[in-house]
């Protein structure tokens, strides 16, 4: 029962490692293969099409949906009734929540 609700955390923690660990790859690897955010000097489309921006946009959104999936089924144990307020706030606090953690540790692997 205690362990249970220690794992609760759980998905709020993993965004900030995630982060601690891609950011060295991010700069080494990430934007050599697929090119800096930065606004393209030229004005040729192809400069547009595909960077390291989107690459982390999709990766990001990847683990926001890890961690909601994960607090979904680690939150219902707790609740016997369901269809509570309680439950329905609980659940909605705590995606937003890590919605907010996950767009901001994105907003920290933007390249400009």
């Amino acid at each position: 029962m205690h362990m249970r609700r220690v794992l609760l955390i759980l998905p709020f923690v993993v965004p900030f490692v995630f982060h601690a660990l891609y950011q060295p790859i991010n700069a080494a690897w990430t934007v050599k293969r697929f090119g800096c955010g930065c606004p393209p000097v030229t004005a040729n489309p192809d400069d547009w099409f595909f960077n390291a921006n989107y690459f982390n946009l999709i990766l990001w959104c990847g683990v926001a949906a890890a961690c909601g999936i994960s607090w979904w089924f680690l939150l219902r144990p707790e609740f016997t009734d369901r269809k509570s307020a309680r439950y329905v706030v609980a659940q909605s606090i705590g995606l937003g929540v890590l919605l907010c953690i996950c767009a901001n540790r994105l907003a920290g692997e933007i390249w400009l």
